[in-house]
């Protein structure tokens, strides 16, 4: 079967060497896709042959670092010094014991025991770290699995990454990562970074003819289009690569939190060793001394093994005190955190972003999708002159307002300036948007109510005709298709080319000066300019998204000839620099190294999927416009309409979740201010008597002094750039905040990478972004991201917990063995120690790290970023725990009665001083120092008589008490600061429930069952011994109880204060606008924008005459610069030029209104000192726009006379202008 197929060797070499000439071999693209067995159209979903293309191309899946098995996890668990030096201490117990004492007393069972425990503590590590991994392991599976967009039978198809097929047709988008290795097949205006793969640090267009390989694992930064897939999985370029550096499991970096519990165990376990050394030394004093006293002791391996036994104690108490449970605690809360979090719809990718949310004190969040539903239709618009309302539902009548020219040109723009698709899902009756939902709500508006053709049909037939696409672009905020005319569809023979623009609906109005009413085109008047503005501002202030729509039918620009030498001010008539490089200044203004000579796209309004048509030829059409200046002056306005996106219901009350948690949230947004402050509004976020509202011109124009002032009352930050949202999070940064942001689109990149915490959007989000984000929302929901505040606080909680119980044990038990040293016995042995340390490390951590969130955690204000891990209200239980515990053990160790009788007298030669004692139960012993106690000691114990003090019977239940009351203390460990509930949802934490009722089983086990109670040294206790043993452990609780009613102050100071700045009021800051009124702000020059914007001019005031007189009777006017007299300050340091409005030089004045509007540019070689925003150096730049206009005088209808040029112009104050002699009186209005 193989034989008509492409072989992978082939395809592979082909990608290495990237060399046309071997894809001409195989008969070029179309040879390719042929040898695939596939199309331009896509594969056939009816006959995938999946098992063949698997078989033969492999699946699309990446190999992963192998884990390590099971058995080498464990072998590194016995990779600890302690743990090694108790090892060979207890085989060198079982040596004396079976060669010296040849096994008499069950000499060996301490040994052995010894052994057991470690294999247990071992094994147990294993265990925890073997499930991490798989656990971990699972996350990055699931972190690579993400939904992309196929052409399958001509239909764009949705499906898993994984089940990519080579041979498939995947659609390219600003953004994507690519999947796979593949050849383009159509490309508009796509660029790459291949520099992860290839080192070139320029950005590689790509094109079918000449640079159609496309490399797995690059990032598409501008453009879209499709390719052929070719290579899938480890048989890409990407995968060769990764399997040649591939290596066994990758090493997790330490978390922060991690970090610093490392430094508090090392401190830990310094006391334990001097602990543990102060022990020895006592216990080897008391051994030698006796020894020395009696020479014949030496030479019994009884004594030895009590050398041992010391020894194992010794390190026994070192192996307690080494917290090593701190590092595996935050290990266990944080996967486990992350896999509950997964279901709270957060994908964690960086572990230490679950731990930084609980610190996080202010949230900068998208609007669309994430506080809204994105579920976007058109609500009302402006369509032919009028404004149609309750577009919710279809209105014959609107249809019927529709002209059908008009319709049809509205339907070309929607269909062919668009990159998604809409399909209707008959199981659940609703329509399914595969692309950008903005873009999708027009064309269901297209479909709806212009019912002249479906959209389909439309790109179907036009598509062959397109020869130019500008994609969405954060600076221009707008995007463009440009198709060629057919000679029926000419109005003009010159007019060969119709553009179709869409966008921001303040910038595309302001570049159309003709507009459709009831079916007749009209020029757009002041007075129709201000109605404009009034119908934006109208349908903002309802929420609505506002996007205008307009095309015009242009000729190709001319080609300038290599001897032209024209002057200056005849520049490119087009409105719009060329997209500029974004640069990164240092304080100098200097430009910061940036090798790529593209700009990153912003894809605020480009979808993660963009159209396809899969019948298109395989050529990239030639335009006879340049790539980065589409011809978008002179436009025609079609429609502007308004998209509504209902709010989120759920997103007012997490909102408020946020407020009551101290968290404050800010809107960020490339949307309308009048749009964002109403949605702002209300959900919650913005307040107009304290917030502050703000575009993203103004935002930029500050200096860092000013916008350290606004910052705190900042809000709304609407008309943003990503570049806007990278200085809000590195301002508020500098403001001590703990900053979590929001993002979708590539251009967010640098601000999620910036942020503390950066969550990018799992549904509409860029794969870069996504790469760049530390947790992705999967479903895009603002409330999503309280959850992950909720678990960031629940997993310092958790630590904290267990911190509190893992050091009360710690100091009761290192105080314990130190005050037993100094009577020569050892109340805890060896094994008990380690099972006390299994209790501690492995089990605690489980129990306490594993408790669920509340909703109590967000009624509190944040951790501060450099507060004390251990707090005072910890310090106070921790002290109380410990001092209770100290007492119980010592009052119980010490409670002495009366002598008993011994059973031989201390002078009769056969006296044992060890086994003598009347008291003793069968195998009971008494070992105490003879240096303190030469005939011994016997003794009753008062709490129970019958039993001898010091004797293994009377230690045993010293070892009871001392569990049980770490078993309870254990309960009152799960509140850490000033609650004194703490049963409080204990029932919802499994976990603990399970795990404390195994170890009190174990205990009783341990305590009872003969031979596992023989290796821990254990002699059965009375009945009335068990009681004392229950009764000490739950006596803690109210001793908790009581002493934490003397409250310590909250550990919870991570709140930043929003100062009350009287020179930055409440209110609204416009760009070009007044200030609100009391505010105080050194405002440096705006930032010039490309965009044009009717209200939002701030051109330099000019002394601007026509030369030559108008009569009344003349309909055009010859407008060339030289006509015109231009005196201005500007002009000393500027050209200014006039674009025309028309495809010629004239500006054919309307006799009926006297009036023609025209454009005027001021142009200006840009540099680094005099422009904040970066831009490359000695090209010119359109520095500000404005319009003139030209109108006959109206005092003489028989003379020729002068006629005035108006300048519209902003009420903003303008730079004054020198005085001049002028032919004219010069004429000033503000629009």
């Amino acid at each position: 079967m193989s034989e008509n197929w492409a072989p992978i060797d082939k395809l592979t070499h082909l990608f290495e060497t990237r060399e046309l000439q071997k894809l001409q071999e195989m008969g070029g693209i179309e040879g390719v896709i042929t040898s695939l067995n596939s199309s331009t159209s896509g594969l056939d979903p009816e006959n995938l042959q999946e098992e063949t293309r698997h078989e033969l191309y492999g699946r699309n899946e990446l190999a992963q670092p192998k884990t390590k098995s099971f058995i080498r996890l464990w072998l590194e668990a016995f990779n600890d010094t302690t743990l090694i030096i108790l090892i060979v201490l207890a085989v060198v117990s079982l040596i004396i014991a079976l060669a010296v004492e040849r096994g008499a007393n069950l000499s060996w069972l301490d040994g052995t025991a010894i052994l057991a425990t470690v294999i247990v503590v071992t094994l147990v590590t294993a265990i925890n770290t073997y499930s991490q991994e798989r656990q971990f392991q699972k996350l990055n599976q699931k972190q690579s699995d993400h939904q992309i967009i196929v052409v399958r039978g001509g239909v764009p198809t949705q499906i898993s990454v994984l089940q990519l097929l080579v041979g498939d047709v995947f659609l390219i988008s600003t953004g994507d990562v690519l999947p796979a290795d593949g050849l383009c097949i159509e490309s508009n205006n796509i660029s790459c970074d291949e520099a992860a793969m290839t080192g070139e640090s320029d950005l590689i267009k790509k094109n079918p003819e000449t640079r159609p390989f496309c490399l797995c694992g690059c990032k598409v930064q501008t453009g879209f289009g499709k390719m052929i897939v070719s290579s899938v999985g480890m048989n890409t370029q990407f995968g060769i690569l990764k399997q040649a550096v591939l290596t066994a499991a990758q090493e997790r970096n330490l978390t922060p939190l991690q970090e610093k519990l490392d430094g508090l165990a090392g401190n830990i376990g310094k006391v334990g060793f001097v602990a543990a050394g102060i022990t020895l030394l006592l216990l080897i004093i008391f051994w030698l001394i006796p020894g020395i006293q009696h020479p014949a002791s030496f030479k019994t391996g009884d004594y030895w093994l009590l050398l041992v036994d010391y020894f194992i104690i010794a390190v026994s108490i070192i192996v307690m005190a080494v917290p090593e449970g701190l590092p595996l605690a935050v290990t266990i809360a944080l996967a486990y955190s992350m896999k509950k979090m997964l279901k709270d719809n957060n994908l964690v990718r960086v572990l230490s972003s679950c731990e930084t949310m609980g610190g996080a004190t202010t949230i900068c969040s998208d609007k669309t999708g994430t506080l809204t539903q994105n579920k976007m239709k058109v609500d009302m618009g402006f369509f032919n002159g009028n404004i149609l309302t309750n577009l919710n539902v279809q209105d014959a009548k609107a249809q019927n307002q529709l002209d059908p020219f008009f319709g049809n040109i509205l339907l070309e723009s929607i269909s062919l300036n668009s990159s998604g698709d809409i399909k209707h899902n008959p199981e659940t009756d609703q329509v399914d948007y595969l692309g950008n939902v903005t873009e999708c709500a027009l064309l269901l508006f297209a479909e709806e109510f212009i019912p002249n053709e479906h959209y389909s049909s439309v790109r179907q037939r036009l598509h062959p005709q397109v020869i130019q696409t500008y994609p969405f672009s954060s600076d221009k905020k707008r995007m463009t298709v440009i198709r060629e005319l057919a000679e029926n569809e000419m109005k003009n023979k010159d007019d060969r080319f119709r553009v179709y623009t869409k966008g921001a609906s303040e910038i595309v109005s302001g570049l159309c000066n003709r507009m459709y009413v009831n079916g007749e085109l009209k020029e757009i008047t002041p007075q129709d300019r201000e109605a404009i503005d009034n119908t934006i501002y109208q349908m903002a202030s309802k929420g609505l998204r506002t996007i205008a729509i307009a095309y015009n039918d242009t000729s190709p620009p001319p080609v300038a000839s290599p001897s032209d030498t024209s002057p200056p001010n005849s520049a490119p008539l087009t409105p719009n620099p060329a997209p500029v490089q974004e640069v990164e200044l240092d304080g100098n203004d200097q430009p910061i190294d940036s090798p790529q000579k593209i700009v990153q796209e912003d894809v605020s309004l480009l979808p993660p999927l963009q159209v396809v048509f899969p019948d298109a030829p395989i050529v990239d059409k030639v335009s006879p416009f340049p790539d980065d200046a589409p011809p978008e002056d002179d436009l025609i306005l079609l429609a502007i309409t308004g998209i509504k996106d209902p709010l989120r219901p759920e997103v007012p009350l997490a909102i408020e979740d946020c407020h009551n948690a101290h968290i404050i949230v800010r809107m960020v947004t490339g949307d309308n201010i009048v749009t964002a402050m109403h949605i702002a509004q209300e959900c919650g976020i913005y307040d107009p008597q304290f917030g502050i509202a703000m575009e993203g011109p103004f935002f930029r124009s500050l200096s860092e002094e000013d916008r350290a002032k606004i910052l705190p009352k900042l809000q709304v930050l609407a008309r943003s750039s990503p570049i806007d949202k990278q200085i809000l999070v590195d301002g508020l940064q500098k403001l001590g905040h703990v900053v979590a942001v929001t993002g979708d689109g590539t251009n967010d990149a640098p601000a999620l990478s910036k942020a503390d915490v950066g969550f990018a959007m799992g549904i509409t989000g860029t794969g870069v972004a996504k790469d760049a984000a530390a947790i992705i929302i999967t479903d895009d929901n603002f409330a999503s991201i309280v959850k992950a505040v909720m678990w960031g606080r629940n997993v310092y909680d958790s630590i904290r917990k267990f911190i509190q119980f893992q050091l009360t044990i710690n100091v009761s038990a290192l105080i314990i063995a130190v005050i037993g040293a100094i009577f020569a016995i050892t109340p805890l042995t060896a094994v008990q120690m380690l099972w006390v340390n299994i209790i501690m490390d492995t089990l605690a951590a489980l129990a306490l790290a594993t408790e669920l969130p509340t909703r109590e955690l967000l009624q509190r204000k944040p951790y501060g970023k450099n507060d004390n891990i251990i707090s005072v209200s910890m310090w106070r239980n921790i002290i109380i725990g410990t001092v209770y515990e100290v007492i119980v053990i010592v009052l119980v160790l010490f409670l002495w009665g009366p002598k008993a009788p011994l059973i031989r007298d201390p002078s009769d030669p056969n006296f044992d001083r060890v086994h003598d004692c009347s008291l003793l139960q069968p195998r009971d012993e008494i070992s105490v120092s003879e240096l303190m106690f030469k005939t011994g000691i016997c003794r009753q114990f008062l709490m129970a008589p019958t039993v001898a003090v010091f004797s293994e019977q009377h230690l045993s239940f010293v070892f009871n008490i001392f569990i049980w009351m770490q078993v309870f203390n254990w309960v009152a460990s799960r509140k850490c600061y000033n609650e004194n509930n703490f049963f409080a949802g204990i029932f919802t934490n499994y976990m603990f429930i399970i795990i404390w009722f195994t170890v009190s089983a174990l205990q009783v086990v341990i305590m009872l069952v003969p031979g596992i109670r023989d290796a821990f040294t254990i002699i059965p206790i009375t009945g009335l011994m068990w009681v004392y043993s229950l009764a000490f452990g739950v006596a803690i609780l109210p001793i908790q109880f009581l002493f934490r009613l003397i409250k310590a102050p909250h550990p919870f100071n991570g709140e930043v204060e929003i100062p009350d700045d009287p020179d930055v009021p409440a209110g609204v800051y416009l760009h070009g606008k007044p200030l609100p009124e009391g505010a105080k702000l050194s405002v440096a020059q705006p930032t010039v924008e490309p965009e044009i914007s009717p209200k939002g001019f701030n051109l330099p005031e000019l002394d601007v005459e026509y030369k030559e007189p108008v009569s009344p009777q003349q309909h055009s006017v010859q407008y060339s610069p030289e006509r015109l007299s231009i005196n201005s300050v500007a002009a000393e340091t500027h050209q200014v030029r006039v674009v025309p409005t028309e495809t010629s030089d004239s500006v054919r004045v309307d006799p009926k209104q006297n009036w023609k509007s025209v454009r005027l540019q001021i142009v200006g070689t840009a540099s680094w000192k005099r422009f904040r925003r970066p831009v490359i150096q000695k090209k010119d730049q359109i520095v500000e726009e404005g319009f003139l206009n030209v109108a006959p005088s109206q005092e003489s209808t028989t003379s020729p006379q002068t006629s005035p040029l108006m300048l519209l112009l902003p009420a903003a104050p303008a730079a004054p202008a020198p005085s001049k002699p002028k032919k004219t009186k010069k004429k000033k209005t503000n629009n």
